[in-house]
């Protein structure tokens, strides 16, 4: 199982507390289509078909107690992921999104 790195997804900004943009839309293919974009590219780091495993990790509990938001977007991601990826299969069909898959 792979454990996230907590202490590296934190930036500080000194005014803010930032984390990487691919905890809230890892693949944000519904936002570039709200944008008005016709033809969406997806690259594939993973082989066609992967999905996200539910991940536990008993530390983000605590260590995001302060932020429960993030703490519920990080539990659910895989589930995110998952969704999205179906969708660009089933859109994929109507040429809409297209994906490029890295060999294997």
């Amino acid at each position: 199982m792979r454990q996230w790195p907590i202490d590296k997804m934190k930036i500080d900004e000194k005014t803010a507390l930032v984390l990487e943009g691919g905890i809230a839309d890892s693949i944000p293919v519904e936002y570039a289509s709200r944008q008005g974009y016709e033809k969406i590219v997806v690259v594939l780091t993973r082989n066609r078909g992967y999905r996200k495993k539910e991940g536990r990790n008993p530390l983000m509990k605590l260590f995001y107690r302060k932020y429960p938001a993030l703490q519920k977007a990080i539990a659910g991601r895989n589930a995110e992921y998952n969704r999205t990826m179906e969708l660009i299969e089933r859109m994929e069909d109507g040429e809409r999104y297209g994906q490029a898959a890295r060999p294997i």
